[in-house]
């Protein structure tokens, strides 16, 4: 149980780096 969390959290966190380059890109371009 404590693994599948785990590996929740990671995915989440990468989730969220992936977002923030999108929104980083998206204003780079204006």
């Amino acid at each position: 149980m404590k693994e599948v969390l785990k590996d929740l959290i990671k995915h989440k966190i990468g989730f969220i780096s992936l977002l923030i380059i999108f929104i980083l890109v998206i204003l780079a371009m204006f």
